[in-house]
């Protein structure tokens, strides 16, 4: 197995197999005023997806710097509310962020303006490793302001922030895509169903994960990170006569790994 994703630069595929040593992530924050706050999530969302994939599924070593004018002060709070672990520190530039990683980025991970035009950098690098750029996010009026400002609306309104996840993850992610409040309820919906039968299935013996089933979903997060893709499979897998529930429990808490959507949460805070 081995991640694929295409240079958004020069279009050529990317290939990243085990390895020894670090694998370095960068992230571009937007300038701002470039990306809207559920941009800049959507950002920061894809490259914790692209951590999570390189670590769980392929064993590697990931380390994450964020090239930043300023961080702002709610940022950590945005972090945790994600369940996205603290970079290992901030450079001002793409090549500083070498001294952060203990050497050159292999991945640039940056957004993707309203317009489609390539984000534009301080001044070129030095050391141009692949580029990931992440599509625009199209918000309504309920979903406007800046990253902290979207995830503190859902957690006063009772929401939770880890909606966002399925909703701005599930797309490709160098598309363009509309969080709409219907958007960020289906995605609550499944967060609750998926919940609820982890919870049921927890009281079966536990089964080893179907081999067909993990195959499907490596593949398709090997594939240019198609997390749809992954919650297609987990959805058609709650209703698998074939599979035993206490497969489907390990099934879905490993994939929980990766996907980050705390789906235990049942078992030791059962809904009211």
């Amino acid at each position: 197995m081995k991640l694929r994703f295409r240079d958004s630069e020069t279009q050529a595929e990317v290939i990243i197999g085990p390895r020894r040593g670090l694998f370095r992530i960068c992230l571009r924050r937007p300038a701002p005023g470039s990306a809207s706050g559920a941009g800049e999530l959507r950002l920061l969302l894809v490259a914790d997806l692209l951590r999570r994939v390189a670590e769980d599924i392929h064993g590697m070593q990931v380390q994450t710097a964020v090239v930043a004018d300023d961080v702002p002060e709610d940022w950590d709070g945005v972090l945790d509310a994600l369940w996205i672990p603290a970079p290992a520190g901030y450079a001002r530039s793409l090549d500083d962020s070498a001294g952060v990683l203990g050497g050159p980025a292999d991945v640039v991970l940056e957004h993707t303006p309203h317009d489609g035009s390539p984000a534009s950098a301080p001044s070129p690098p030095q050391h141009r490793p692949p580029a990931l750029r992440v599509g625009p996010v199209f918000t309504e009026t309920s979903q406007t302001g800046s990253a902290a400002e979207i995830v503190a609306a859902l957690t006063t309104g009772g929401s939770d922030p880890l909606a966002l996840r399925i909703a701005l993850l599930q797309d490709r992610h160098d598309q363009p895509l509309s969080l709409t409040p219907a958007r960020l309820d289906q995605a609550a919906d499944v967060l609750d169903r998926w919940r609820r039968l982890v919870a049921g299935w927890a009281d079966h013996r536990s089964a080893p994960m179907p081999a067909r089933i993990v195959e499907q979903a490596y593949g398709a997060l090997d594939d240019h990170f198609d997390v749809g893709a992954v919650i297609e499979i987990l959805h058609g897998l709650t209703d698998d006569p074939t599979v035993q529930p206490g497969a489907k429990f390990e099934t879905f808490v490993h994939f929980d790994r990766i996907l980050a959507l705390e789906l235990v949460r049942y078992l030791a805070r059962p809904p009211a």
